[in-house]
């Protein structure tokens, strides 16, 4: 099974840890894990312009931050797991982008 952890605690060294730990985990039971570390400098909100409907189908038109990498790891993944601190009873900034 392909997993994909998406982490936001790059540097929550708890989160680093839990991270290793589940990664571990997967890889000793067979599953291909990637993670990836999300940061808000690499990720640009959602502009709602539409184009990733329209335009360029499951693509965002802004091509100037990761977004179309993750979507495309989210689109080969079987399983995905989000690791993140809570923030103001829900996920922080960094994850939220991803949304």
């Amino acid at each position: 099974m392909n997993v994909l952890l998406l982490c936001e605690c790059k540097s929550s060294e708890v989160g680093i840890q839990i991270r290793n730990a589940i990664q571990g985990i997967l890889e000793r039971e067979g599953h291909s894990v990637q993670t990836t570390i999300l940061n808000s400098k690499e990720l640009k909100p959602c502009v709602a312009c539409l184009g990733c409907w329209l335009k360029t189908p499951g693509q965002c038109l802004i091509t100037n931050d990761g977004a179309n990498r993750i979507a495309a790891q989210l689109i080969n993944a079987n399983a995905v797991i989000l690791i993140s601190e809570i923030v103001y009873g829900g996920f922080a900034a960094d994850m939220k982008a991803n949304d």
